[in-house]
């Protein structure tokens, strides 16, 4: 994978594991003489639960079929703050994508407050 990887996703982890398995490409990697920075990162959610404060976050988590797979780990649960905060620590490992479900998939409430909220945030950095 090493060798020929454009991308390389780390699914469902945590922000404390998953460094490691950042580690472990690097080494691939240096084994093979390659700059890990060639290959784009991202990072696969579970679920994103997004409102007005924690509490309401946390019940559209749990009214969401999606926010249970994977383990809470697997989940961004919060304030568009919360979420941008939760993201941006990703970032900061190296992962520049995101492939993320939102928790009131199929409506389009949770995805255009991302857009609007969220991203903004983490273009301008936190």
């Amino acid at each position: 994978m090493a060798r020929h990887a454009d991308l390389w996703n780390l699914p469902s982890g945590s922000v404390e594991t998953d460094p490691r398995k950042l580690v472990i490409l690097a080494v691939y990697c240096d084994a093979l003489g390659r700059d890990p920075a060639t290959i784009v990162k991202t990072w696969e959610t579970g679920c994103v639960a997004l409102a007005d404060s924690a509490q309401e976050a946390r019940c559209l988590a749990e009214a969401s079929p999606f926010c249970h797979q994977g383990g809470p780990e697997a989940s961004v649960v919060g304030t568009p703050a919360m979420v941008a905060e939760h993201l941006d620590r990703y970032r900061a490992l190296g992962v520049s994508h995101f492939i993320l479900r939102l928790a009131d998939f199929p409506r389009l409430d949770g995805v255009l407050r991302f857009t609007e909220e969220v991203a903004p945030a983490l273009r301008r950095g936190g």
